[in-house]
């Protein structure tokens, strides 16, 4: 998101600055909506800076208005032409846009330049979804989590479990961003339903946008937290604090993901489950819950995930 850079004072009724401060407290909400019309407005008052441009173009890509966003980034080159970040949005249109070879060209310049993570899971995403070949998708993916997960790993606290009584009643969390009206949410409400209260204590764990369909589904979980304002870290600390036995994750590489909670080792047993079909790449995930329809027999070799 973009910063006021000044050298002298800017007064805070600064019209500029009033707009962009709408755009970044519309952020913080995931109010894209806001976000459109105050960087609109501040780009109407100052069309000169290349950072407004592609906080707009990647406003636009929230909406999946891809032509609109292209036709942003191409401003913000013409402004800056050496500027990283342009790359990176670029490749998600091309993608999107239908045009996967020039999206991988993008996002491989865009990594070479920057040790950016939110890069190198989107050259991940983009690999995984364009080379078929299961070897390749598995490095890529590898390739994220030997740079911005496994430190974390290796760094994490010793994990302490208090009570490893297997007839325990079970604390099972649920991580994701997507219980709104979304697919993960449809496949996720009879689950939630139907845990049996005497054997599991369910939390959620939510970092998304909330809609109608999130009311719903809160129904039937008896410990929410609404995450959306926790960092990673700070989420970490808050799992581990509830001492979760089993944690899942829904979202792998998409957008409201999680996985920094989940290198930290937030919990004793981490699974990942039907958000992303893909290997997530990190040494902390230990299982993948599947079916042999999305996981064949003799292709387990090429996850990062223990199948189960």
């Amino acid at each position: 998101m973009t910063k006021i850079v000044q050298s002298d004072p800017v007064p805070e009724d600064d019209p500029l600055v009033v707009a962009i401060q709408e755009a970044v407290d519309a952020s913080k909400r995931q109010d894209t909506i806001t976000m459109l019309r105050a960087f609109t407005t501040a780009l109407a008052l100052d069309p000169t800076r290349a950072n407004l441009w592609q906080d707009l173009a990647s406003t636009y890509a929230r909406l999946e208005m891809w032509s609109e966003c292209v036709s942003s980034l191409e401003i913000a080159r013409t402004l800056e032409p050496d500027r990283v970040g342009l790359l990176y949005v670029m490749a998600l249109a091309m993608y999107y846009l239908g045009n996967p070879k020039q999206a991988v060209v993008l996002i491989d310049d865009a990594c070479q330049r920057s040790a950016t993570g939110i890069f190198w899971a989107m050259r991940a995403y983009i690999h995984g979804h364009t080379n078929r070949d299961p070897v390749h998708t598995l490095q890529v993916h590898r390739d994220w989590g030997r740079r911005f997960a496994d430190p974390l790993t290796r760094k994490a606290k010793p994990l302490l479990v208090a009570d490893r009584n297997p007839r325990k009643r079970l604390k099972v969390g649920y991580v994701t961003a997507d219980f709104r009206i979304h697919s993960v949410a449809f496949f996720m409400r009879p689950v939630l339903c139907h845990h049996n209260p005497d054997a599991v204590e369910v939390h959620v764990y939510s970092s998304g946008i909330r809609d109608a369909f999130t009311e719903t589904i809160q129904q039937a979980v008896p410990h929410w937290h609404d995450v959306m304002a926790l960092s990673d870290e700070e989420l970490y600390e808050r799992i581990r604090a509830d001492g979760i036995d089993v944690l899942v994750e829904l979202s792998g590489h998409t957008s409201g993901q999680r996985l920094l909670t989940f290198a930290r080792r937030a919990a004793p047993v981490q699974v990942t489950w039907i958000g992303y079909a893909l290997p997530l790449g990190m040494k902390a995930m230990d299982y993948r819950l599947t079916d042999w329809s999305v996981v064949p027999s003799g292709h387990e070799k090429y996850y990062s995930e223990t199948i189960f």
